[in-house]
Parts: C-alpha cells; structure tokens; sequence
C-alpha cells in the first residue's frame, strides 16, 4: 500500500510539472553601462538661462486691472527626448514672451507627443501673453 501511494504522490508531481505553463521569459536586467554617460553628459540649458526668467507661467488669466494683453504666442519644438523637447518648448515659449514685452503667460494649450509619433516627440505650447500695466 505504501508503494502505491509513492508512486501516486510522485506521478501526479511529475504530470504536474510537464503538465504546468511555462514562465514567460523575463527581460534582461537593465545595465548599468550608459549610466556614466548620462552622469558626464553636459547639462540641459534651464528656461532661466535661455531668456526668460522674468516671464511666468500661470494657469489661470491675470486680472484685467493689474495686466494688459499683448498678444497670442506659440511654441513648437520636436526631438528624440521628450524631456528636452518640453524644456525647449518652454524656454521658447519664455523668449517669445518676452519679445513682446510680457510678465505673464496664461497657457492655453499643451500638447505632449501622441503615441504613434515614433521618430520624433513633438511638444506643443501655446497660450496669451499679459504685460503689468502701470
């Protein structure tokens, strides 16, 4: 009786084993290998040091008694990194701005890349710009 139960317990173990699914095959683990470039890499220019420091960016309209619309503006930028394609938008976004004599952005519309534009990430930013007026 004894020798019948092993042989059921250790049959059903192997059915079970060639009977179960198979893990899928896990990506390989990411390396660490470009990270030093990433590291050494020389740092992406900030709004600030672009031109525009002085122009801000709000979500809604400033008062009408404190500023004065000075015009509509609009950028466009598009790159492999989506990072540096929003920080360029933003940083021409502030230099245009700026042109125009403005303190205030009032954004109207982002635009971040859609999924199927695979080459390049298009950003999109575009809003009204607002002057103190004194």
């Amino acid at each position: 009786m004894r020798d019948l139960l092993m042989v059921v317990v250790v049959g059903s173990s192997l059915v079970g084993c060639a009977g179960s699914r198979k893990q899928a095959q896990r990506p390989a683990a990411p390396s660490e290998v470009g990270d030093s470039k990433v590291a050494t890499a020389a740092p992406v220019a900030k709004p600030k040091d672009l031109g525009g420091a002085a122009v801000k960016i709000v979500a809604k309209r400033p008062s009408p008694k404190s500023y004065k619309f000075v015009g509509r503006i609009e950028a466009k930028t598009s790159t492999n990194d989506i990072v540096d394609a929003a920080l360029t938008a933003d940083a021409e976004l502030r230099r245009k701005a700026k042109a125009l004599g403005a303190d205030v952005i009032k954004l109207d519309v982002i635009a971040p890349p859609r999924d199927n534009e695979h080459p390049h990430n298009r950003v999109i930013l575009a809003g009204r710009a607002y002057k103190k007026s004194s």
